[in-house]
């Protein structure tokens, strides 16, 4: 896709951290959800039946499914590719890194395949739960409803946007229940295993030793700067940052007001808050250039 192109900056470490922390929250809210219809019986199951009605928008499901989409566009980032590049090439003599006392901190990414999932994977999981039998990718889902919000942010005020509410709202609902649908099972074990994950290759990549031995600066500048020689390949590490950010905002406020938006769309009004996540993330998507 044409577009323009996206440098590493201050701002890629706050949509990553902020991303997280939204996405640390989700899953503690799907565990609380897992302990009200199970008990603690629940926390230790790796395999999860259905938390609400069949049929019907569960959204700790949604919640879930919200985490993985994160984690999709930060993998699309280049976070635990590169650090799993890394680890490989650090571990078998490819590559010589001058640190002593953290090389253990990267060990758990070296031939770990049985403790953790892998790249492949998580790219298999991602579709599952975001794309599953899904008419169109929920990439087109998420534009569909991007253009929509953003149609009635910017419709003159003379004008009325009852249509553009209805098709936000439909839109809105094939997303919740699409996500709901899908998100059972190992979904949420998986959504805390990736997060997990990632938390650990920004702690490494922001360890001192480490980081001074990469030259420095913030994670994305490592990316940008080292993903050619390490990974052989460019990464376009920033507008998958923002995507993951904005795009976790929305389907979080997705799973908390679907239901009622369903069924009184008037509630997506010209100020709502949502807009700006919506036309942040549709600003985003049509920018980027895959390298």
């Amino acid at each position: 896709m044409g577009g323009i192109h996206f440098f590493p900056g201050e701002n890629d470490e706050a949509h990553l951290y902020a991303g997280l922390r939204s996405s640390e929250t989700l899953l503690a809210e799907h565990l609380a959800s897992v302990t009200r219809v199970y008990g603690n019986y629940g926390l230790g199951m790796v395999e999860l039946p259905n938390l609400g009605t069949p049929g019907q928008i569960a959204p700790a499901q949604v919640n879930s499914g919200a985490v993985l989409y994160w984690c999709s566009e930060v993998d699309k980032a280049g976070i635990l590719p590169f650090v799993e590049t890394l680890a490989d090439k650090l571990f078998t003599g490819q590559f010589q890194l001058p640190i002593q006392q953290s090389s253990s901190l990267l060990r758990p990414f070296w031939r770990s395949a049985e403790h953790r999932f892998t790249e492949p994977e998580r790219l298999v999981l991602y579709r599952q739960v975001l794309d599953g039998n899904m008419p169109g990718s929920f990439q087109q889902h998420m534009l569909h409803l991007s253009n929509s919000l953003v149609s009635i942010g910017r419709e003159a005020k003379d004008h009325g946007i009852l249509h553009l509410q209805a098709r936000a709202a439909q839109s809105i609902q094939n997303l919740a229940q699409g996500l709901s649908d899908r998100s059972v099972g190992i979904t949420g074990f998986a959504a805390r295993d990736i997060v997990r994950q990632i938390r650990d290759a920004m702690d490494i990549l922001n360890n001192p030793e480490i980081n001074r031995a990469l030259g420095g600066g913030s994670i994305s500048f490592i990316l940008q700067r080292w993903s050619p020689s390490l990974m052989n390949r460019q990464l376009n590490v920033s507008p998958h940052l923002r995507l993951a950010q904005h795009g976790v905002s929305i389907l979080r406020w997705i799973a908390r007001e679907a239901p009622l938006i369903v069924q009184n769309s008037s509630m997506l009004g010209r100020q709502h808050p949502l807009m700006h996540e919506a036309e942040a993330w549709l600003a985003t998507y049509s920018g980027i250039r895959e390298p």
